[in-house]
């Protein structure tokens, strides 16, 4: 258990500083599965890294996936060293890094024009939104105008019958006088 927990600090150490060069292009052998992380001990890496790996020593691939807490560890290691990999490879291979550069381009170029896209559909969507309640706003004042039309002439009509009643009520006061009720 105390290889597995060395190997990881080496690892962890990789990562953090970067993973050793052999030569000038080229990276240190490292693990890339947990099988090959099991089978590390020192001897698959230059003389010069070996001072570094002090207590590295074979394990049984048993041994580690009886440890849920160190395989979960192993296995976070694992993907971190392998990114740092990526990274350190697109660094020293100018090719690699052009070529990451215009990817991250192209990438940023179909964001924007994903966004300039996304901008004129929200904004041809607006407009049509503008007609819309332009339209609803000019039905409504034409309702509106059409309700006080019809307002007008119901108050027109009750100050006529109103007019009627009170003719009709003089008319037959006049023509039947009130009589007391005994």
């Amino acid at each position: 258990m105390a290889s597995i927990d060395r190997k990881c600090q080496v690892l962890d150490r990789w990562i953090a500083k970067g993973i050793p060069l052999r030569g000038s292009a080229e990276l240190e052998w490292f693990p890339t599965s947990l099988r090959t992380f099991c089978g590390w001990d020192g001897s698959q890496n230059l003389a010069e890294v070996r001072g570094q790996l002090d207590g590295i020593q074979r394990n049984a691939y048993e041994t580690l996936v009886s440890d849920p807490a160190r395989l979960r560890r192993v296995k976070d290691v694992m993907r971190a060293i392998r990114k740092e990999a990526e990274r350190a490879r697109h660094r020293l291979d100018p090719k690699e890094a052009v070529l990451a550069a215009r990817e991250q381009v192209e990438s940023e170029r179909a964001k924007r024009r994903g966004a300039l896209l996304g901008y004129r559909r929200a904004r041809h969507q607006a407009q049509e939104l503008t007609g819309q309640l332009s339209d609803e706003q000019r039905a409504h004042r034409e309702t509106m105008a059409q309700m006080q039309g019809k307002l007008r002439e119901r108050d027109e009509e009750i100050v006529a019958l109103r007019r009627q009643v009170a003719e009709l009520t003089a008319s037959l006061r006049k023509a039947v006088p009130i009589r007391p009720v005994s």
